[in-house]
């Protein structure tokens, strides 16, 4: 699109052509298509005969993303590189992010820390590092990524969290100030494994009626779990410590006072869940 002698690229929307939105300016280039590169849309182009770039409108960008050997040329794009860095235009590219040994699915308890193999078979340039990523959505890895550690292990922190799929991978490029460049051409991503991390499960009691209680008394608990069923409970009460299994999320047991213990309000204290994923003590 062409306003005032100034190129604009936009994003058409097919099914209602009235609701296209303009992405931002376009600089002088030629043999260019339209794409996404690191989750952000914008414009692949070639500059001279052995470079592709992508050009970013949001923040009126380009980064190279493909260095062609001397003996090959471009003469234009029919489509932007699908796959990228994958794609076999960068050739050149040697960095390996490896592979992660399959494992998995992982169903982590947040208060445990999440260990996966290391990767093998990686093959980095004198500059390179190799990290491991946490991360939630496979089709953009680099734009979604959620913790970063240089060890194949993570610990549950914000803003990670319970009951959501993830997924790790090894990445390999540019070490720039302890950390992988993002926008390095030859940025490479393992295979990924998936992980949901777990929530502790809790549970509360009630009980109908007067909490006191008089020696030999019995009273009905009631059981209220949160977490993922089957549960296995051990609580005290004045007359010992018991463990009960229970299907669902809910369910009761009966605490009797031992004869000759004084009046006074029941007592009922948990002291260890355990639930279909994680244990709380």
């Amino acid at each position: 699109m062409n306003i005032n002698g100034q190129s604009f690229l936009v994003e058409i929307n097919t099914n209602d052509p009235s609701q296209s939105i303009i992405l931002g300016s376009l600089p002088v280039i030629w043999g260019g298509e339209g794409g996404v590169w690191n989750g952000n849309e914008g414009l692949f182009y070639t500059e001279g005969a052995n470079d592709i770039y992508f050009y970013n409108p949001v923040n009126e960008s380009s980064i190279l993303v493909c260095d062609i050997p001397n003996d090959i040329g471009i003469y234009g794009l029919s489509f932007p590189p699908p796959g990228v860095p994958e794609y076999d235009c960068l050739i050149a590219c040697t960095t390996d992010a490896g592979t992660l040994t399959q494992a998995g699915p992982y169903n982590t308890c947040t208060n445990a820390t999440l260990n996966f193999p290391a990767a093998i078979q990686t093959d980095l340039d004198n500059n390179d590092l190799l990290q491991y990523i946490l991360f939630s959505n496979p089709a953009d890895t680099a734009g979604s990524i959620v913790a970063v550690s240089n060890t194949p292990n993570f610990t549950f922190a914000p803003p990670m969290q319970p009951g959501v799929t993830y997924y790790v991978a090894a990445m390999a490029g540019n070490d720039v100030n302890g950390n992988v460049d993002l926008d390095d051409p030859c940025l490479d991503f393992s295979n990924v494994l998936q992980v949901t991390w777990r929530p502790l499960p809790a549970v509360t009691f009630s009980l109908a009626g007067s909490t006191d209680v008089c020696a030999g008394e019995c009273r009905t608990i009631t059981a209220t779990f949160t977490g993922t069923a089957p549960f296995t409970l051990t609580y005290v009460t004045p007359a010992g410590t018991f463990t009960q299994a229970f299907a669902g999320s809910t369910g009761t047991f009966q605490v009797c006072v031992p004869p000759g213990a004084p009046p006074g309000a029941l007592s009922v204290q948990a002291t260890a869940l355990t639930d279909a994923w994680c244990t709380c003590q």
